[in-house]
């Protein structure tokens, strides 16, 4: 579904489907605003709705000022050591779910075709601080191609963006749509963003605490 049908909708709701009283402007900056927090919501959740996952290639050369204390100067490129690996962010990161690597010997062990373990055939976990660590807007490893999984944040939404949720989301999603454009509550109202949570956890927990597991979407 379109931003723009997602407004439609909520124009219908508001009594103003000539757009008279609410511009499209107001409307747009609205579901943005509503989007970021069903975003959040979804990620303190780690749900899959907002988990996605990439082959990530490792660089020799990290990029930046650092300083070396062999050199004593800063530089803005250093080579890292024959083990290491630096991986760039994605640009849409919010937190990790694991990082991987190539494990030939790592197999289905489930009949469940919608298992993480089909998912992750072929690919074992890395551990945190021994094989891997966080280092300002990037990672180190010690292997030069992983395997990244990551929460991450929503694009800024057009009218001509695509909803990033199912469509099922969109009625719950417009009942505070309505809210925020009739005056009923205040952008930082943290009784607002409370409430925002509970209805995103709800409607998680009818979906995904089922038998049904959701495909991640997997890019290369």
């Amino acid at each position: 579904m379109l931003i723009s049908q997602v407004i439609q909708k909520a124009r219908f709701d508001l009594g103003d489907t000539q757009a008279v009283k609410y511009s499209d402007i107001d409307l747009l900056d609205t579901v943005n605003t509503l989007a970021t927090m069903f975003n959040d919501s979804l990620v303190m959740l780690k749900s899959d709705y907002v988990r996605t996952q990439l082959i990530l290639e490792g660089s020799k050369t990290k990029e930046g000022k650092k300083k070396i204390e062999e050199l004593d100067r800063p530089i803005d490129f250093y080579e890292l050591p024959s083990n290491q690996w630096w991986y760039d962010l994605p640009v849409d990161f919010v937190n990790v779910n694991g990082i991987y690597k190539e494990d030939k010997y790592r197999t289905v062990r489930t009949a469940d075709y919608n298992s993480d373990d089909n998912l992750l055939a072929g690919w074992l976990a890395l551990r945190e601080y021994d094989q891997y660590r966080f280092e300002g807007d990037g990672f180190i490893a010690n292997v030069g191609k992983v395997l990244f999984s990551y929460y991450y944040k929503y694009p800024a939404l057009q009218m001509n963006s695509l909803f990033p949720l199912p469509d099922w989301f969109v009625p719950n999603f417009n009942k505070f749509v309505i809210l925020y454009m009739t005056d009923q509550v205040t952008k930082m109202d943290t009784t607002f963003m409370s409430k925002v949570q509970l209805e995103v956890s709800k409607l998680v927990a009818r979906r995904e605490h089922n038998n049904i597991r959701r495909r991640l979407a997997f890019q290369l």
